[in-house]
């Protein structure tokens, strides 16, 4: 699964998503590659270490020219999923970089994806 690869993390706190899953709420991530992530929500299964599927908050890369008039003033981070499917973004918003808009949201698409 395309996911991201997390080096190292701080364990915000453990959400019971029912009698076979689990969710880990993290921040503060160091990940391989260049994309950055301000929060994710790893989805496993009971039992089993690696993760089946993440909601991540990516900070939007920064540009250094944006030529008039293509300014993106549509949020700060975007929100994502990561599952066996393939990743997909679901837009942006400022609301994403903030811990309890993007955990609540988190949690209601983990009930989804699992």
């Amino acid at each position: 699964m395309y996911a991201p690869k997390v080096i190292r993390s701080r364990t915000i706190r453990q959400h019971d998503l029912g009698p076979d899953h689990v969710g880990v709420l993290m921040t503060d991530i160091h990940a391989e590659g260049s994309i950055r992530y301000a929060y994710l929500l790893a989805i496993l299964r009971r039992g089993i270490d690696a993760p089946i599927a993440y909601v991540s908050s990516e900070p939007k890369p920064r540009r250094r020219y944006v030529p008039p008039g293509f300014e993106d003033n549509t949020g700060s981070h975007f929100l994502c999923s990561f599952t066996p499917s393939g990743h997909m973004n679901y837009g942006a918003s400022d609301g994403w970089g903030d811990e309890a808009r993007f955990e609540a949201r988190a949690l209601e698409m983990a009930k989804i994806l699992i």
